[in-house]
């Protein structure tokens, strides 16, 4: 069982990324560099000799060993087919994850059913944006005009994170009025890294660990800025903010008196439904952004 061949293109990068030929050259090194003030002077030195032989005898080897693993065996023995269904007992899995991911009983057919009315109803929406804004052109031109258009796009990974921050705290001076109960953990906007950023996706929250002092992060992707549409974001921190995941894990994590099962798993239909729901991640809202910028001139 493999994943789609198809898929793979660039992996390699992500990998190879790690595979250095000195610590200080590893993502993996920076805890050595700045060390706390309750670790003492006298322990740092051997601290670092440790650490370098960790760095490279660890991680960079593992990912040596990894990266070579996936040019010579992986890759070559990928699959050329894409959907699961080609998988062995491939039909089975599949029905399987739809009851994982969404807690109900439907077969494939009736995911598909649903998809396709969705199509038509977000293309009849985009249709009516086509002629609200006064577009010359059909519907693959309406797309292209879409992904090119430099009116949609930053022009700096830095104008990326301030927009996403700006969205953010506009949303934040909503919450007392929408929601009783709301986190004590802060949140803040980072990039995505970027040893890991070229085949991540747009965006992510990532929990803070527990018992630290650190906050819930809202990841923006600001790698090929040509592929990260302004239209999309205000649903995208929506959704992987807040209200959305943020507000979820958070609370989830502190709440007392439930099992750790309640407090740390993961139920995509219930995690995904809710920073769904709470963006409104539908045409809607990225056409009421279209409209606006597409109307700007």
């Amino acid at each position: 069982m493999t994943i789609p061949r198809a898929t793979l293109d660039g992996y390699d990068t992500t990998i190879s990324t790690h595979v250095v030929d000195a610590p200080e050259k590893s993502v993996f090194w920076k805890p050595f560099t700045k060390f706390p003030s309750s670790v003492p002077e006298a322990d740092r030195d051997r601290l670092r000799k440790e650490g370098r032989a960790a760095v490279m005898e660890g991680a960079v080897a593992g990912y040596r060993e990894f990266l070579d693993f996936f040019h010579n065996e992986y890759l070559p023995k990928a699959r050329t087919t894409l959907g699961a269904y080609d998988l062995p007992d491939g039909r089975a899995y599949y029905a399987l994850k739809i009851r994982e991911f969404t807690s109900l009983d439907l077969t494939p057919e009736q995911i598909h059913k649903i998809g396709l009315s969705e199509v038509d109803r977000i293309s009849g929406e985009m249709n009516a944006v086509m002629k609200e804004v006064g577009f010359q052109g059909d519907f693959p031109a309406f797309l292209v005009f879409l992904r090119t258009d430099p009116r949609f796009y930053a022009k700096t990974p830095e104008e990326l994170l301030m927009r996403a921050s700006r969205i953010a705290k506009r949303i934040d001076g909503k919450l007392p009025s929408l929601f009783k109960t709301l986190p004590r953990l802060p949140y803040t906007v980072e990039p995505v890294p970027a040893d890991i950023a070229p085949k991540y996706t747009s965006g992510r929250y990532v929990g803070a660990p527990q018992g630290s002092t650190q906050p819930g992060i809202y990841w923006v992707n600001t790698y090929m800025l040509e592929s990260r549409p302004l239209y999309n974001l205000e649903a995208l921190t929506l959704h992987e903010a807040v209200p959305g995941h943020h507000l979820q894990i958070a609370l989830s994590r502190e709440l007392t008196g439930l099992p750790n099962f309640r407090r740390f798993s993961y139920i995509s239909a219930f995690g995904e439904g809710w920073a769904s729901t709470a963006s409104g991640w539908d045409s809607r809202l990225v056409f009421t952004l279209i409209r606006t910028r597409t109307s700007a001139d």
